[in-house]
């Protein structure tokens, strides 16, 4: 009878431990999921921002004749912003 209860009780904490383990791994998956549409969302406000900073340069150019951002820094900038959208939505398919 001691053995039986014994066995009952070993099982019961090993189910126990692993509705743990999957509780926590949960957690930690919601945690990254989050993590990732935060950066996501400041990509989002990066890239507006730099838009947003594009059109007052060529307005600036427009009204002044003077360049803020060269040709190359522009194209530099928008060939990390494709980088990083590629990588973002690479990350997002494979979570």
């Amino acid at each position: 009878m001691a053995i039986l209860i014994s066995c009952i009780a070993l099982v019961v904490a090993i189910l126990s431990l692993l509705v743990g383990y999957f509780f926590s791994f949960l957690s930690f998956y919601d945690g990254f999921l989050n993590q990732v549409y935060s950066c996501e969302k400041d990509f989002k406000s990066f890239k507006r921002a730099f838009y947003n900073f594009q059109t007052k340069a060529n307005e600036y150019y427009e009204l002044t004749g003077e360049s803020l951002l060269g040709n190359d820094e522009v194209d530099n900038l928008k060939t990390i912003i494709k980088e990083m959208e590629v990588s973002l939505e690479k990350t997002k398919k494979d979570f």
